[in-house]
């Protein structure tokens, strides 16, 4: 996150975290999706999800994205079909990923996009277009502040908002669960509405950039 946050850095020396962060958004997005609708599904979960999410396939790599500031910016390692590719890889993992929320606190509410290169703001859109039919959002919700909202409507995990620091170098080890993470298996639905959020607030701010 200090590397994400430093402008003063060298961009060859926050590529790798910029990477990093983008790798995780989509990874993310896609467990969370898989986890709904081909790992957790149960008769107790939540229909109203199980029936909107729904999965864009490669017939989609070619969707517009909205023009970006940085036209001249071209990396072809943060294109469509490289974010799917990762997606392919995830998806045969999601039985066992976890998600750190603070992360999504602190690179999509926290961080202002014009800091960061146009592949996060293609991320976020990438991320975001997985679930297209889900709109949890309404007027009431979006006046609410995060930790009220968090508090409101997903209060399984909102004890997980605040970093804490590890107790030692085994910390997450050996079948120990990291402080700072969620296990999608057992947590989809909260999970899933919070990163919807986030994602929907980084959208709006990346098109009145």
């Amino acid at each position: 996150m200090s590397s994400l946050k430093d402008s003063s850095l060298h961009s060859s020396l926050r590529q790798p975290a910029f990477d990093l962060i983008q790798t995780i958004i989509v990874s993310d997005a896609t467990a969370l999706m898989y986890s709904v609708l081909n790992c957790c599904t149960t008769p107790s979960t939540d229909r109203g999800i199980t029936d909107g999410v729904i999965e864009l396939d490669d017939e989609n790599d070619d969707i517009s994205l909205p023009a970006f500031p940085d036209s001249k910016e071209k990396d072809n390692s943060c294109s469509w079909s490289h974010f799917n590719v990762q997606s392919g890889i995830t998806s045969q993992d999601c039985r066992e990923w976890m998600c750190i929320p603070m992360l999504w606190v602190d690179v999509l509410v926290d961080i202002n996009p014009s800091i960061l290169p146009v592949s996060f703001s293609k991320a976020v859109f990438w991320a975001r277009s997985r679930f297209p039919l889900i709109e949890y959002e309404n007027s009431a919700e979006m006046v609410l502040p995060n930790r009220s909202f968090l508090s409101s409507y997903a209060p399984e995990i909102s004890s997980s908002f605040g970093w804490k620091v590890p107790t030692g170098s085994d910390d997450g080890g050996d079948g120990n669960k990291s402080k700072n993470s969620v296990e999608v298996l057992t947590m989809s639905h909260p999970l899933l509405r919070t990163f919807i959020r986030f994602l929907t607030q980084a959208s709006l701010y990346i098109y009145v950039m």
